[in-house]
């Protein structure tokens, strides 16, 4: 029997264990050791280390050119917890063709 190949998550900070479980159970996650959100420098290493297909992240981590250009084709999605994307490189995503998901904010 072929063993299933699951879609690499990279995850930048840590989170609730019961979250951390549900995404397991889809994912073979890339996941911080470290209370610390990870550095631009980190994100990058680990981008090189093990290309993901998707990425989670805070407001605080940046996603730029250079860490879209070092995932290279096999990255198709980001996931940023904060209300804003203004830490993401829209028009690099958009030619890639990456989707990205982010928590839009309340309308008053």
């Amino acid at each position: 029997m072929a063993s299933i190949i699951r879609p690499r998550l990279l995850v930048t900070f840590q989170m609730p264990s019961q979250f951390l479980r549900s995404l397991e159970r889809i994912f073979d996650i890339n996941y911080p050791d470290s209370p610390a959100p990870l550095t631009h420098e980190q994100v990058l290493s680990r981008v090189r280390a093990h290309q993901p297909d998707a990425m989670l992240f805070a407001g605080g981590t940046s996603i730029d050119k250079e860490v879209l250009s070092t995932a290279g084709d096999k990255l198709k999605m980001l996931a940023t917890l904060s209300v804003g994307y203004n830490h993401i490189d829209i028009k690099e995503c958009q030619k890639r063709g990456i989707r990205i998901g982010y928590t839009p904010g309340k309308i008053k």
